[in-house]
């Protein structure tokens, strides 16, 4: 290979590297300002608060699909039932266990178990959903309720809603347009340092862009903490969720084409348990990463939509785009860039001192600040949403966890190679993530309200 061919192939690479670097920062800095915006907007009023939400004609149907749960649903039923759902319909995917008869021990009368058999169940949360949006729709015309007040809340058998959830969801559905709503996740029980980085991620990344997505009206549903409208559920069909290991982005999709809006809000949230264990957890991204990959099929008709506004094409088309352009290329040129800088290592170029000293601290601070940005900001953003709370923590450790991203970020890189194998192979592996029994219940937490700019401990009410 010649001199020029090396040339032009270094001038490609460090071009490409530049355009990935530049579209996730772009990407994270502009939706985490525009989230922490709303965080701030929010706090400026005050939250819905009390019952009477749910006595303004509003009827709500949670669906809980289960495989094997005897050891968290009972308390995830009594949760509910207490949140003031008109009913909850516990899919029961032809469990081996005791699922379905603890669940109808912990709600009574306001739990309905709906008993999946083999060979038609177990296969896939998506199939299992269906199944139970059919006995709700069959409550719903018995009822003579109107759809437009219907609203299907998806809960995984874990899952435990805040206090007044439902109270500061459901106003969201005034506006005739909203056809769904995601609440973000919290982890439970942070103490070890594999649970609370999961904790990190979900709030210090995922919440807080997802609460930046709310000025594209593009917020992406969630397995966990999903509520959707009735009639924009049978606007796509009697059975809208399908078989894609994301079938919960893969139902926002076909949502915000059909021209519905997705919103969200800080002053609800869901918790849930966090995966114990390394490989279980790779296993458990790479099917959601399997999923998210796959969904790319759907951005010619995005781009063809004629309901959606060039803001939300181009926002998911960067959602969809993130495991390709993001965090596949990345990993690859993360590991090229520590392998430059040791081949080019020159003990000159370490020096401070000297003539143009000043300069290389100047440039060493910058680099650091651009190569650290993001993470010092979800540490930041972190702290303030854990400050009081059960789960508190100090603003230096959460910066020193910030920091840690760096090799948490190869939970991402494993997952999303072997999700890529699996694709490659057309191999969709359901691995079902292990639960936990947890006695005493999780201690209550104050709601996600904004940062308090000085310094004092937010208010809210309290329970991922």
């Amino acid at each position: 290979m010649s001199w020029f061919d090396v040339g032009l192939l270094a001038g490609l690479y460090s071009a490409v590297t530049a355009a990935v670097v530049a579209v996730g920062l772009g990407y994270f800095f502009i939706w985490s300002y525009l989230g922490l915006r709303l965080l701030k907007q929010t706090r400026s009023r005050p939250s819905s608060a009390g019952p009477s939400t749910l006595l303004d004609g509003w009827h709500v149907f949670v669906l809980v699909p289960c495989l094997n749960e005897e050891r968290v649903i009972g308390a995830t039923v009594r949760s509910l039932v207490t949140a003031g759902a008109r009913r909850v319909l516990v899919i029961d995917d032809a469990s081996d266990d005791a699922t379905g008869s603890i669940a109808e021990q912990a709600g009574g009368t306001d739990v309905q178990v709906v008993r999946r058999e083999l060979p038609d169940a177990r296969k896939g949360k998506g199939p299992a959903l269906n199944r139970g949006l059919a006995v709700a729709r069959a409550e719903v015309a018995q009822q003579n309720l109107d759809p437009d007040r219907v609203i299907i809340c998806v809960m995984d058998a874990d899952g435990r809603l805040s206090a007044d959830a439902l109270s500061n969801v459901l106003p969201l559905f005034d506006d005739p347009r909203v056809g769904g709503v995601q609440v973000a996740v919290q982890i439970r029980r942070t103490g070890r340092l594999i649970t609370r980085m999961q904790d990190f991620e979900f709030w210090g990344l995922s919440a807080i862009s997802q609460f930046g997505r709310r000025s594209s009206a593009t917020v992406s549903l969630g397995g966990n903490g999903q509520f959707t409208r009735l009639s924009a559920l049978l606007s796509l069909s009697e059975e809208p969720w399908g078989s894609c290991m994301t079938e919960d982005l893969e139902l926002a999709l076909d949502l915000l084409q059909a021209g519905w809006r997705l919103d969200t809000t800080p002053q609800a949230w869901v918790t849930q348990q966090a995966v114990e264990r390394y490989r279980p957890l790779i296993r458990q991204r790479a099917r959601w990463f399997q999923g998210h990959m796959s969904c790319v099929r759907h951005l010619p008709g995005i781009w063809r939509s004629r309901k959606l506004d060039a803001l939300a094409v181009l926002e998911l088309t960067l959602y969809l785009g993130v495991p390709w352009v993001l965090v596949l290329p990345w990993s690859l040129m993360f590991h090229v860039g520590i392998v430059q800088s040791f081949a080019t290592y020159d003990r000159e170029g370490l020096s401070l001192l000297g003539s143009d000293g000043g300069v290389r601290v100047v440039a060493a601070v910058v680099l650091y600040l651009i190569s650290f940005g993001p993470i010092l900001t979800a540490g930041y953003l972190y702290y303030q949403r854990c400050f009081g709370t059960a789960s508190h923590i100090g603003f230096l450790k959460a910066i020193a966890l910030a920091h840690l991203l760096i090799l948490w970020n190869y939970v991402a890189y494993f997952a999303c190679w072997l999700a890529l194998l699996r694709l490659t192979r057309r191999r969709q592996v359901w691995d079902k993530t292990a639960r936990s029994v947890e006695l005493p219940a999780s201690r209550p937490r104050p709601a996600l309200t904004a940062p308090d700019p000085s310094g004092e401990k937010a208010t809210g009410v309290a329970n991922k």
